[in-house]
């Protein structure tokens, strides 16, 4: 349940002023003590926080008298102050950030991104070109050693086959080679289906894809030796603004977590104990 808190002070008063003034009788060099008495009223003052919560101290009690700065009660800030440091690191971010923009790229970057823009090139110049005939050659080359195995694995696994129905052989053995077969044929249909793709040429749609990975590598480079431009560093200063304006609102609000006594005063009213859960402003 939320209380609302009051806390009601008096500036403190001196009763029984005494008013000193000069009275003058008709003749000035004799001057006159006049002697008044009288009362000041003392005024009210209610304080509070903007943010509220849940109280954690109560450091004052009614009737207490007080100094202007004396803190009165104190308010559970930890989410505040979790917060600060949240947006304190986005700070350093944005500085971060800015501050690399305003330096600009690096050497290595920039080698980087030219390393980058000739592996794409070179892959793209294959695509364009197509298969080498060599490549063709090879995997022909690949296939009939392939098969070559297969067969003679075949042929082991017929035989072993044989020899484990008459019960000359383990099974360990026969299911040995039957693994052996298996390899093979996935290997040999692997390649079958490569040498299939390599003489059937590149797709187009495979050549456009390497067009696309060239532009933005190439793109990538050019951005990188231009430097950064005037709106992007713009941009980065106002982010850099807002963390610092989010950082210094928090501050604000942090602050507000402690109520003080703006004058020297007495507690005349104090509605709020520790563990109370209290409405802002």
């Amino acid at each position: 349940m939320y209380k609302k808190l009051i806390v009601i002070i008096t500036l403190l008063a001196i009763f029984g002023v005494v008013v000193t003034g000069m009275y003058y009788k008709d003749e000035p060099s004799k001057p006159v003590e006049l002697l008044l008495s009288g009362t000041i009223e003392a005024q009210e003052i209610q304080v509070g926080s903007k943010i509220g919560g849940r109280v954690t101290e109560v450091l004052v009690s009614e009737g207490e008298i007080v100094k202007a700065g004396t803190p009165l009660v104190r308010f559970d800030i930890s989410t505040l102050l979790a917060e600060e440091k949240q947006y304190q690191a986005k700070v350093a971010q944005a500085q971060a950030y800015l501050q690399k923009l305003k330096n600009g790229s690096r050497i290595e970057e920039i080698a980087q991104a030219q390393a980058v823009v000739s592996q794409e090139l070179a892959q793209l110049e294959a695509l364009q070109n197509g298969p080498r005939p060599q490549e063709i050659s090879q995997i022909k080359e690949e296939l009939i050693g392939l098969k070559g195995e297969l067969e003679h694995n075949k042929t082991s696994l017929a035989r072993l086959e044989q020899l484990f129905q008459a019960g000359y052989t383990s099974k360990q053995s026969r299911d040995d080679a039957d693994a052996k077969v298996i390899l093979a044929s996935s290997r040999y249909q692997s390649l079958q289906q490569k040498l299939s793709l390599l003489e059937s040429g590149t797709r187009q749609e495979e050549i456009r894809a390497g067009e696309e990975r060239h532009h933005q590598a190439s793109a990538n480079l050019k951005l990188l030796r231009t430097g950064s431009r005037p709106e992007d560093i713009s941009q980065a200063n106002a982010q850099l603004a807002e963390a610092n304006a989010l950082v210094e609102k928090l501050k604000t609000q942090i602050k507000e977590g402690e109520v003080i006594a703006p004058v020297d005063s007495q507690i005349d009213l104090l509605s709020v104990r520790v563990g109370d859960l209290v409405l802002a402003n």
